[in-house]
């Protein structure tokens, strides 16, 4: 498993018939260095639209299988502001 840090710098979800829904994301520490992540977990794709939406960085955990970065975890590390500003 590896870990990335970064703020979500764009997401893409797909629905496709018969297929779980799918979503990609990035998450980019600079405009030169960004990964791709995906995901078929409802409460990640919400905690990476959670975190976009609040502009709060995160740590993500994924593994990479055939190519792919699939999402096991994302961490917002700016809590405290997420947390505040959803009261």
């Amino acid at each position: 498993m590896k870990d990335f840090q970064g703020l979500v710098n764009g997401i893409d979800v797909i629905a496709t018939p018969g297929q779980p829904v799918r979503c990609l994301a990035f998450v980019a520490q600079s405009s030169q260095n960004e990964i791709q992540v995906i995901t078929e977990i409802h409460a990640l794709q919400t905690a990476l639209d959670l975190a976009s939406s609040k502009k709060a960085r995160v740590e993500v955990s994924y593994e990479e299988t055939s190519g792919e970065k699939r999402l096991t975890r994302v961490h917002l590390l700016d809590r405290q502001q997420a947390s505040t500003e959803l009261l």
